[in-house]
C-alpha cells in the first residue's frame, strides 16, 4: 500500500502541487480585496503568487479526471464571493437599482441632484460619479434583473461566476481537461470574476458559445484519446474490426455474409433484405416496368415523403442542415451561421468590443462565395491537365473529341475571370442576402435592449462628453509611446479608433479562423486601447484554451503589476500613471510571447505543407 502511495504521489506530483498552491493562494487573498488601506495590495501580491505558481505547474499535468477538475474551479470561486470586490461592482448595483426605481442610467449620472434622495451607504464607494453609463443596454437590463433580486454584491457575484463556469463547461465540451486549465485555473479568471466582481464573463460566455458553434476547433477529451488509442494500436499492428468501429455481431456477419458470396450461396435475404421486403422490392419492379409506381410506394412512407418535402423546403429556404445535423462548413449550414451571428449579437449588447467580431463572421459568410468560385477553377484546371494526360497517352485516337473539348474547358476557364454567369451571380447574391440577413440578426439584442433607453430623437448610450470617456488613461501602451511624439495626444481618445478601424480590416481580409481573428483583434485592441484594466486581459484567455498562447499565458501573471495603481493611491499619488519599468513588464511578457507563438504556428502550419 506503501509503494503505491508512494508511486501514486510521484505520478500525479503537479495535479497534487498545483492544485495545493491555487487552493492555499485563493484561501490567501481573501482578506486583502480592499486596495483603499496601505499594505493591502502587498498581501494580495503574495497571495496572488502563489496562485501564479500553481498556474505555471498545471501545464505540466499529464492528466486530470472531471471530479478533480470541478472541484478545484468551483471551490476556488465560491472561496472568493467572501473577498471584498473592486469598485466596478458598486456602479453595477447602483444602475440596476436606480432602473427599479424608473430612473435612467444613461440619462443620470450618480451624483445627479435627482438622485440624492436615492443614495445609499454605499454610493461612496461608486467609481466616476459624475459620468452616466457606459455599459450596452442589454447588461443594464441584466443589472436590473438582478438588483430586483437583491442588490448585494453576493448576488452579482453569484452570477458573474455562474456565466464564468459555464465557460469552463463549453470549453471541456470541446477541449481535454488539461487545456482548459489554462482558463479554468488561471489566477486573473478567478480574482477577475469571482473575486473583484467584474462582469465580463457575461459577455465572454456568448462569445465562446458563438467561437465553438461557429467552427470545431478541436476534439473533445473521449474522442481525443479514442483517436489517439486507435492510432498507437494501428502503428503496434494491434487494432481489431471491433475497435475499428465494428461490434462482435456486426463483424460475425460480415465474415458469414462475405464466405457464402465467395461460395455463391448467399441470398437476398441474407443481404440484407427480409422476405418481406424482397416482396415489395419485386413488387415495385413489376410496377414500374408497368409505370404505376407512387412516389410512396418506391420505398417511401407518407412521413419520410413529407420529411422530403420539408427539405426540399428547407433547402430552397437555405436552411438545410447535412447530415441529421452535423453541419459540413462546404454546404448550406446556415443554422450554424444564424447562431453563431446571434450569440455575437448578445455579447455586443452586453460590452461593445465585440463588434468587429461580428464583421468577421458577416464577411466569412460573403467568402463563401470566393470558396465556391475557387472550386470550381481547380476542378476546371483538374479537367484540363486529366485530358491533357489523355491526349498525351492516345494521340491517335479520338484527337479531334479531345481538342474540342479541351478549347471548351479552357474558354470557360478564361472567361470566368472577368464574367459571371447566372448560376454564379446567383449564387453571389444569395450570398450577400444571407450576410445581410446575419447582420441584422448580430444587431438584433443591441436594437430591442436600446429600446428600453432611447426615446424618439434621443438615444445617448455613450457619454461622449465624459472626460473619463475623451482623454481617460489607464496602464496603455501605444498612446503612452504616442505621448512622447505629440502630447496633444492625451487630450483625444477617438484619433487611436483609426489605426483600429484600419487594423481590423486587415486581420478581416487575411483571417479566416474565429479563434485567429479574435486572438489578433484583442491584441490590437489592448495594445490601442488609451484604457486598459487588468481583467481585460481576461478578453482572450478563453481562446488560448485552443492555441495555447504564450503571451495570453504569461499576461494572465503580468496583469497583476496593474494593482500597483491602487497601491500609490493608499500612499497619497492619484496620478493613475505607471512607470516605464512597471508598464514594460506589464506589456512585455504579452507581445514577446504572442508574436513568439504566432511565429511558431505559422512555421509549423507550413512546414506541415511542405
Amino acid at each position: 500500500m506503501t509503494l503505491f502511495s508512494v508511486s501514486y504521489t510521484k505520478k500525479n506530483l503537479p495535479l497534487l502541487l498545483s492544485s495545493f498552491l491555487i487552493l492555499v493562494g485563493t484561501i490567501f487573498i481573501v482578506p486583502y480585496g480592499s486596495f483603499q488601506e496601505a499594505g493591502i495590495v502587498i498581501k494580495f501580491w503574495i497571495g496572488i503568487s502563489i496562485m501564479s505558481l500553481g498556474f505555471i505547474i498545471s501545464w505540466a499535468i499529464p492528466s486530470i479526471n472531471l471530479a478533480w477538475f470541478w472541484s478545484i474551479t468551483i471551490l476556488t470561486r465560491l472561496i472568493l464571493i467572501l473577498m471584498e470586490p473592486g469598485d466596478d461592482i458598486w456602479r453595477y448595483l447602483w444602475e440596476g437599482y436606480i432602473q427599479n426605481l424608473g430612473f435612467s442610467p444613461y440619462d443620470l449620472a450618480p451624483n445627479a441632484l435627482e438622485l440624492i434622495p436615492y443614495r445609499t451607504e454605499w454610493w461612496s464607494l461608486m467609481n466616476h460619479p459624475d459620468t452616466s453609463a457606459i455599459y450596452p443596454p442589454l447588461i443594464q437590463l441584466g443589472f436590473r434583473f438582478l438588483a430586483l433580486i437583491s442588490p448585494s454584491v453576493f448576488v452579482f457575484k453569484f452570477a458573474f461566476i455562474l456565466a464564468d463556469l459555464g465557460i469552463c463547461w463549453l470549453l471541456i465540451r470541446k477541449f481535454s481537461l488539461q487545456k482548459t486549465l489554462i482558463y479554468a485555473w488561471n489566477p486573473l479568471i478567478i480574482y477577475s470574476f469571482a473575486g473583484g466582481g467584474h462582469y465580463d464573463s457575461w459577455f465572454l460566455l456568448p462569445l465562446v458559445g458563438a467561437w465553438l458553434v461557429f467552427v470545431e476547433e478541436g476534439r473533445g477529451k473521449e474522442e481525443e484519446e479514442t483517436r489517439k488509442d486507435r492510432s498507437w494500436k494501428k502503428w503496434m499492428g494491434t487494432q481489431t474490426p471491433v475497435e475499428e468501429g465494428r461490434s462482435k455481431e456486426e463483424e460475425g456477419r460480415r465474415k458469414d455474409q462475405s464466405w457464402k458470396n465467395w461460395m455463391g450461396t448467399q441470398t437476398s435475404v441474407e443481404e440484407g433484405r427480409s422476405k418481406e421486403e424482397e416482396g415489395r422490392r419485386k413488387d415495385r419492379s413489376w410496377k414500374n416496368w408497368m409505370g404505376t409506381q407512387t412516389s410512396v410506394e418506391e420505398g417511401r412512407s407518407k412521413e419520410e415523403e413529407g420529411r422530403r418535402k420539408d427539405r426540399s423546403w428547407k433547402n430552397w429556404m437555405g436552411t438545410q442542415t447535412v447530415d441529421d445535423g452535423v453541419f459540413n462548413p462546404k454546404e448550406q449550414d446556415n443554422y450554424r451561421w444564424y447562431w453563431s451571428a446571434f450569440l455575437i449579437g448578445i455579447s455586443v449588447a452586453i460590452k461593445w468590443v465585440s463588434l468587429p467580431i461580428l464583421s468577421f463572421v458577416v464577411w466569412q459568410k460573403i467568402l463563401c462565395f470566393r470558396e465556391q468560385v475557387t472550386g470550381n477553377r481547380e476542378q476546371k484546371r483538374i479537367k484540363i491537365n486529366m485530358l491533357h494526360s489523355a491526349e498525351k497517352s492516345d494521340k491517335q485516337e479520338h484527337n479531334f473529341y479531345h481538342n474540342l473539348q479541351l478549347d471548351e474547358v479552357h474558354k470557360t476557364s478564361r472567361f470566368s475571370r472577368f464574367k459571371l454567369d447566372d448560376k454564379t451571380f446567383s449564387y453571389l447574391l444569395h450570398q450577400v442576402q444571407q450576410a445581410g440577413f446575419l447582420l441584422l440578426i448580430g444587431l438584433l439584442p443591441m436594437c430591442v435592449a436600446a429600446l428600453n433607453f432611447c426615446q424618439p430623437g434621443k438615444c445617448s448610450l455613450i457619454p461622449t462628453s465624459s472626460n473619463f470617456v475623451v482623454n481617460g488613461r489607464s496602464a496603455e501602451l501605444i498612446p503612452y509611446l504616442v505621448s512622447f511624439v505629440s502630447e496633444q495626444s492625451t487630450k483625444f481618445n477617438w484619433i487611436y479608433g483609426i489605426p483600429l478601424c484600419l487594423g481590423v480590416g486587415i486581420l478581416i481580409w487575411n483571417c479566416r479562423r474565429f479563434v485567429d481573428f479574435t486572438e489578433w483583434y484583442f491584441f490590437l485592441l489592448l495594445t490601442l486601447s488609451p484604457i486598459v484594466h487588468a481583467w481585460y486581459f481576461t478578453w482572450f484567455i478563453p481562446f488560448a484554451v485552443a492555441t495555447r498562447n504564450l503571451g495570453i499565458r504569461w499576461v494572465s501573471l503580468s496583469g497583476f503589476i496593474y494593482f500597483v495603481l491602487p497601491y500609490r493611491q493608499t500612499l497619497g499619488d492619484n496620478s493613475w500613471v505607471l512607470n516605464p519599468m512597471e508598464r514594460y513588464w506589464l506589456w512585455l511578457p504579452l507581445i514577446v510571447g504572442f508574436i513568439w507563438s504566432k511565429w511558431k504556428d505559422k512555421k509549423n502550419i507550413v512546414g506541415n505543407r511542405e
